[in-house]
This record gives C-alpha cells, sequence and structure tokens, in this order.
C-alpha cells in the first residue's frame, strides 16, 4: 500500500542522513537507536494496518468482480424474459368435449397416451375454458 511504502521511504531517508552525518560518535549512536525505535514502531503500528488495507482492497476487488458477473447473469436473464414475453401465445377455447376429442386424435396419429398428450398441450398451448360460449356446447 501507498502509506507503507511511504513510511519506508521516510526511513530509508533518514538511514541515508544517518550514513552522511559528520556528528559526533555519540550523537550518531543515539541516532541510530532512533532510527531502529522508529522502524520498529512502523513495522508494529503500521504494518498490520497496512496488510488489512491491503486485505481490504483485494476484498473489495472481488466483490465488485462478483458485482459485475452478477449482473451481466442478471441482464441475461432479463434479455431472456423479454424474448420470452415477446412471444406470441395462442389460446385455445375448446369445450372438454372437444378438447377430448383432439386429444384422442393426436393420441392416435402419435401413439402417445391420452395423460400425456394432455400433459404437453398444458405446457406448450394454454387452454383456456373460461371464456366459452354457451352456443358451442350443443354442437
Amino acid at each position: 500500500m501507498l502509506i507503507k511504502l511511504k513510511l519506508k521511504q521516510i526511513l530509508n531517508r533518514i538511514k541515508l542522513v544517518h550514513t552522511k552525518s559528520t556528528y559526533s560518535e555519540d550523537y550518531n549512536k543515539g541516532f541510530k537507536h532512533a532510527i531502529d525505535l522508529f522502524a520498529v514502531a512502523m513495522d508494529i503500528e503500521f504494518g498490520k494496518w497496512c496488510e488489512d488495507q491491503e486485505n481490504l482492497h483485494e476484498q473489495i476487488r472481488q466483490l465488485n468482480q462478483k458485482l459485475k458477473e452478477s449482473q451481466g447473469k442478471i441482464s441475461g436473464q432479463n434479455h431472456e424474459i423479454n424474448r420470452l414475453k415477446s412471444q406470441p401465445r395462442y389460446f385455445l377455447n375448446l369445450p372438454n368435449n372437444e378438447l377430448s376429442s383432439l386429444i384422442n386424435t393426436i393420441s392416435k396419429i402419435t401413439g402417445l397416451s391420452f395423460g400425456r398428450i394432455k400433459n404437453l398441450l398444458n405446457e406448450g398451448v394454454r387452454i383456456d375454458r373460461q371464456h366459452l360460449k354457451r352456443s358451442n356446447y350443443g354442437n
């Protein structure tokens, strides 16, 4: 992370100043000691924090990636829903006796059972029995 990098850069510059110093030996020993304390404090105090920040950034990156993938899936599903909604639907207004006659005819032609044909028709074609005219019952 940038903060950890900047702190290490500061530490390295302080060490560079120390190597070029022309101060007395006692002063240089104290300065070296201060540099070592700063390095330890930096590792203890900022090391874990910087590591946590790096982990947070990685987690955010992964969550953003998952979000983009989820949005792509949702977009695809919405496209499929809209495509299915735009397909035409067919309604048959048949009384029960005509429906049974139709299913029997299809059953004889295809060799499938009456129940199987009825299920196929129910899955693929909507049969609307509520809007039948009374005149169709007697014919």
